[in-house]
């Protein structure tokens, strides 16, 4: 299927009618499933899992915006001021159910204002209207006056973070498209930097460097950037820092890009210079120990599976599986970097989790390269097919031939 930054008349790319249909039946499938009467979402990315709407980033984590998804019915979207006429000029697929909210923004209204109780007043009226007063309402995140007020008016309040979370696990297909158009970003941005990063460059310049990148190729937020030099890199910083990149460092970085919502999560490592055996051997494990998870990703298979496919922490020089969390990995990927399910020895071995077709994963592996200061990383998306797994991350790993990845 052939995968633009825009939509023609030529050829069929993404089908957002469709799109939006299926992620819709599956959160009212998991809503029944759950036997709840309705969702009450505050959480950025289920909000717009739920309505296919958004308003920049400045709202994140505000409380500003928040949706009511009943069962059976047409998601209720509330929002800030003047984006309501907007969203209902623009949104039709909602239908007109579009409100001014009623928030206190996350406590900075002060509390004798009223709001919360104002969107306590509403949520109840609007349930009661469906009928719908007297069944569990699920809820993701938000502060405590908004719980607290709810549960005044008589409500049941429950964990729908999880329904949205068991919708979101199974990608359809315009979501993997969405998906892989982010990774084909992320390439493009590790060539930009296999072609300019030099050392005398701060990791924060590489940083930079991606976000224009990012941003020039249509991304719609890079949310995040890590990129660990030399030391830095060992153990993991999980963060870049103003460090200046020296000759014969090993750099690795994480680009999180995403593309209308759905998000790269992607780590590859250069050589600043040519790499000494020890640092060869590294690479070479660290990308044995990836494709031998990778290996177990199939339909039929389980978490338990795949975890054990990875080294014991002891193996790479951490005291147990708690400490190394993160360092070999995987996760699921769609609108947020971690979606369920979670693959770590950690848990995963006791609390095995079936692996089905049309999830995505994010395989990452990490090594000591064992000369006192280097570490290496490398990172995959998968997508879950019939038969086994396919790669929706391009840019080369090539530990055959390492010299390739020799920025200088």
């Amino acid at each position: 299927m052939p995968l633009g930054l825009s939509e023609v008349d030529k050829e069929m790319r993404i089908d957002f009618p469709k799109f939006r249909k299926e992620k819709m039946e599956k959160l009212q499938a998991e809503l029944k499933k759950k036997n709840m009467g309705s969702l009450l979402l505050f959480d950025w990315d289920n909000i717009r899992y739920a309505t296919s709407t958004t308003l920049g980033e400045w709202g994140r984590n505000k409380f500003a915006i928040y949706t009511l998804v009943p069962r059976d019915k047409t998601p209720i979207l509330f929002t800030v001021g003047s984006a309501v006429e907007s969203k209902k000029r623009l949104c039709p697929w909602l239908e007109g159910n579009i409100r001014p909210s009623a928030s206190s923004m996350h406590g900075a209204i002060p509390p004798e204002v009223g709001s919360v109780k104002k969107l306590a007043n509403e949520i109840y009226s609007l349930l009661t209207e469906f009928g719908l007063e007297n069944e569990p309402v699920g809820m993701d995140i938000t502060d405590i006056p908004i719980i607290t007020e709810l549960q005044a008016k008589g409500l049941k309040i429950l964990d729908g973070h999880q329904v949205v979370l068991d919708s979101r696990m199974i990608k359809t297909t315009e979501e993997v498209k969405l998906l892989e158009v982010a990774c084909s970003i992320s390439d493009a941005c590790f060539n930009e930097v296999y072609h300019n990063m030099r050392p005398g460059m701060r990791e924060s310049e590489v940083v930079a460097m991606i976000n224009k990148k990012g941003y020039d190729m249509g991304s719609e937020l890079v949310e995040c950037v890590n990129v660990e030099s030399g030391e830095r890199g060992n153990p993991h910083s999980h963060e870049f820092s103003d460090k200046i990149i020296r000759p014969g460092e090993v750099v690795y970085m994480d680009i999180m890009n995403s593309y209308l919502g759905y998000e790269s999560c992607y780590y590859r490592t250069f050589f600043m210079g040519r790499p000494s055996k020890k640092i060869k051997d590294a690479y070479k494990t660290v990308n044995e120990w990836l494709d031998r998870s990778i290996d177990k990703i199939k339909p039929g298979a389980t978490t338990a599976e795949v975890a054990r496919a990875f080294p014991p922490a002891a193996e790479f020089g951490f005291p147990d599986e708690r400490t190394a969390m993160c360092l070999q990995w995987g996760h699921g990927v769609g609108l947020c970097l971690w979606e369920k399910p979670i693959i770590s020895r950690m848990f995963s071995l006791e609390n095995p989790y079936p692996i089905v077709e049309n999830m995505v994963f994010a395989m990452e592996t990490w090594a000591d390269a064992n000369d006192g200061m280097n570490g290496v990383r490398i990172e995959e998306m998968m997508h879950v097919t019939k038969n086994g797994s396919r790669r929706l991350t391009k840019y080369p790993i090539v530990y055959e031939d390492i010299d390739y990845l020799i920025c200088w």
